[in-house]
């Protein structure tokens, strides 16, 4: 009788277990983010009695959550602090959805983040610092949002970044000559801002760009002429700005460039465009390049 009473609470206390899977921690960090962001408007939202890793959205592994994937889903509200308390994160993804607020300060304190999806939201206020201490973060997007004041300078420290997208918010400043340190960086959009200054010399640098996208912002001065050392570029986006000097002769040589956009600027020179001889380039732009001269 005895056994089979232990035999008993063991099998109680197993199965409490098995369904718990997840720490009451990071439960809890999921059922304030669900309420912070409405998630009973969700367009698929959860049922809290169900085990974690059945809710939407949510990956598991090893008993920690480390994707939370819930772009589309209708959450509105704010981010709370606690989110950035799962050490274990490596990926959020809240595309087009509409939530507002500031990005909370702490957001470096999800250590292991790698990919970071905020786009068409409606956060504002500044990049916070703290992204700096996200050391394996390679995909960060923060694009369409109303973000303000600069980049900074931490996210210059980011060796790991590939893909950095921030267009579309009202962000100010000088693209930085630390920008070199960005090495593994494949994608630089920061179009339509209000980013002035010159291209740094620094993204000549990055042999592995493939896009770079700075239209629609206050840059100005002349085009590296190093940018046509970057032999990977695709595409090159550089239309809408006051940029001036000229135009580098090697640029329509670029052996993988497939979109070169340049208009609304005021160049000295105007290259000539021959489809014949540049026809692997199928999408160009490079009307009203030429100052004014009168």
């Amino acid at each position: 009788m005895g056994n089979y009473f232990m035999f008993s609470v063991l099998f109680v206390l197993t199965l409490g277990t098995a369904t718990a899977d997840v720490s009451e921690k990071e439960r809890a960090i999921l059922m304030e983010f669900h309420k912070a962001t409405n998630g009973e408007l969700w367009k698929t939202t959860w049922d809290v009695e169900a085990p974690v890793s059945e809710w939407h959205g949510i990956t598991l592994d090893g008993g920690h959550v480390t994707k939370i994937a819930l772009p589309m889903n209708n959450l509105t509200g704010y981010l709370p602090k606690s989110l950035f308390e799962l050490e274990h994160l490596q990926e959020l993804n809240l595309l087009f959805n509409r939530i507002q607020g500031k990005i909370p300060s702490n957001i470096g304190d999800a250590c292991s983040l790698q990919v970071l999806d905020l786009t068409l939201n409606k956060f504002e206020g500044g990049i916070p610092k703290s992204m700096g201490k996200l050391g394996d973060l390679h995909t960060l997007k923060l694009g369409m949002n109303l973000l303000t004041g600069r980049i900074p300078h931490s996210l210059y420290e980011l060796s790991h970044l590939k893909v950095v997208e921030l267009h579309s918010n009202d962000l100010t400043g000088w693209l930085l000559e630390d920008i070199a340190n960005l090495a593994a960086l494949e994608t630089f959009n920061v179009a339509s801002n209000h980013f002035k200054g010159p291209i740094p010399k620094g993204i000549t640098k990055l042999d592995r760009l493939k896009r770079l996208v700075l239209f629609n912002n206050g840059f100005w001065g002349p085009i590296p002429s190093d940018i046509v050392e970057l032999k990977s570029l695709s595409e090159l986006n550089l239309a809408n700005n006051s940029f001036t000097g000229f135009i580098p002769c090697g640029i329509l040589d670029l052996p993988q460039l497939k979109l070169l956009l340049l208009r609304n600027n005021a160049f000295c020179n105007a290259i000539e465009f021959d489809e014949l001889d540049h026809d692997h380039i199928p999408s160009y732009d490079v009307v009203n390049t030429v100052a004014d001269r009168k």
